[in-house]
């Protein structure tokens, strides 16, 4: 009697457990079933017609004024040169305006002269010099790159012109002196008529090859003195040469806007040099092709201040002196020299567009 009573106890509490545990498994599958199930939820809806047009913007910010203080030296960073021609979006002409940075420390001879020989000056070479952001694919026979930041076609050339800035750029507001001045992207500039590349209206495209420039050096009777072959490299010498946008200029621009003004009130200063040579305009324009295909690219410059010459947007300046004997006409030494000015300062993008209107 006894064990059919333990009996009867164990299989009432084996019925507990087994029982709390369904009930247990329920609760958990109501709470799932209902969760998912549970469809009794209501929102007010609101219909609303969206009407999509094209409005077209007139103008950036071409600095970079806003950014810090002086000095400038392009604070935007990155500038954009060149022309993009494309059916489905605007057209635009991208061009660069900017100041220039001076040394005014920079004497037209750097020889000691002690028995103060005459001398005369002959300028070998001068040009723009904008370097190119670039991958190095390979460097085993040359160095082979891979253009950056070049957008459309860069087998079309477009039409290039550097003009002398007549606007003069203030760091100030002309209205209100007290705030910062800014300069749009579509603000007219009074420019020279007259081109200062050695070629005016030169076709100009972006292209990797140009990593190298032979320079030759001649004395004052036309002779040539010697070659140098210019490289530059991120590494002071060290390394693949790296590409280079390479704009000639007039040798009578150089002459006159900067050898002629070494060690004479102009140069004296950078606010003084900036009154007397404003800038320039590096100016883009669409190129009309033969046949009658419109394309050009557009590039992506970098007239932020790298501290590394290599890698500065500038122009370079070579020329040769010719010391002659005393009262003869006798060469007695040839020195050659190098000065290169950085644009800097204020820099500004100039952008024009077609305004192209779009379909609804």
């Amino acid at each position: 009697m006894k064990n059919i009573y333990r009996k009867g106890i164990y299989f009432g509490v084996l019925f507990l457990v087994f029982a709390g545990v369904i009930s247990c498994e329920e609760d958990f599958t109501d709470i799932r079933s209902g969760v998912v199930s549970n469809t009794k939820f209501s929102t007010n809806d609101t219909i609303l017609e969206v009407l999509v047009s094209n409005a077209g913007i007139e103008n950036i910010r071409g600095d970079g004024l806003e950014l810090g203080g002086a000095p400038f030296f392009g604070l935007q960073g990155q500038y954009l040169l060149g022309t993009y021609i494309n059916g489905e979006y605007e057209n635009i002409e991208a061009s660069i305006v900017s100041q220039i940075n001076i040394n005014s420390a920079l004497k037209l001879a750097s020889y000691d002269n002690p028995d103060g020989l005459l001398y005369e000056t002959i300028i070998d070479t001068a040009f723009l010099r904008l370097p190119y952001h670039a991958t190095l694919i390979s460097n085993d026979s040359r160095p082979i790159y891979e253009l950056d930041s070049v957008t459309g076609n860069s087998d079309l050339p477009f039409t290039l012109n550097i003009y002398e800035l007549e606007t003069y750029l203030n760091t100030l507001n002309p209205a209100d002196p007290t705030k910062i001045n800014e300069f749009l992207s579509d603000r007219e500039y009074e420019t020279n008529a007259n081109s200062l590349i050695a070629v005016e209206n030169m076709d100009f495209a972006p292209t990797e090859n140009d990593t190298l420039v032979i320079i030759k050096r001649r004395n004052s009777l036309g002779d040539l003195y010697k070659t140098d072959t210019i490289r530059y490299s991120a590494n002071a010498g060290a390394g693949a040469p790296l590409p280079m946008a390479i704009i000639p200029l007039k040798k009578s621009f150089v002459k006159e806007v900067f050898l002629d003004n070494y060690e004479t009130p102009n140069f004296e200063s950078q606010s003084n040099f900036n009154n007397y040579f404003r800038g320039i305009v590096i100016d883009a324009k669409e190129k009309t092709h033969a046949s009658g295909e419109r394309g050009g690219a557009l590039i992506s410059f970098n007239l932020r201040s790298t501290g590394v010459q290599a890698t500065s947007s500038l122009i370079e300046v070579y020329y040769t002196n010719t010391f002659f004997k005393s009262n003869s006409t006798e060469i007695d030494t040839v020195i050659t020299n190098t000065h290169t000015f950085q644009l800097g300062g204020i820099v500004n993008g100039k952008y024009k567009s077609n305004n192209k209107m779009y379909p609804r």
